[in-house]
């Protein structure tokens, strides 16, 4: 059966992708992270899942392929945006989250591209998570 994110102009199901379905989203995606999703059995982990991605898109950053960050963040955007609970709360807990991180791997004009490119609702995710530490 083929998900209803990769059917551009046709009518959106109200199913949501589930924790099952992130990894062949992202693997199909982005083909250069297949191995790793492979390697670490990460199949209906959502957590792990967005833990690699997260990793990738760091270790991306860091080489400053900012292209390839925003093509994870944008991916991730479209995840968030069709994913179920489970799957939410696995990006904002760790994919939004470890923008922090993200942030002592590149130079300060460099995350200012990342932050303004950032899709709205991940930059919104990512001030309230500011706000809430105190930051």
């Amino acid at each position: 059966m083929e998900c209803f994110w990769h059917l551009p102009g046709q009518t959106k199901l109200k199913i949501a992708m589930n924790p099952f379905e992130i990894t062949d989203a992202i693997g199909g995606e982005l083909p250069e992270m297949q191995e790793a999703l492979e390697r670490d059995s990460v199949f209906g982990d959502a957590v792990r899942v967005m833990q690699i991605v997260a990793d990738y898109s760091k270790k991306m950053l860091s080489m400053h392929e900012l292209t390839k960050v925003m093509k994870c963040m944008r991916l991730i955007g479209k995840i968030y945006d069709h994913g179920n609970k489970a799957v939410k709360s696995a990006v904002e807990s760790v994919y939004v989250f470890s923008f922090f991180s993200m942030q002592s791997v590149c130079s300060r004009p460099e995350w200012n591209i990342v932050r303004t490119r950032m899709p709205i609702m991940r930059s919104t995710l990512y001030v309230r998570q500011l706000y809430s530490r105190g930051i």
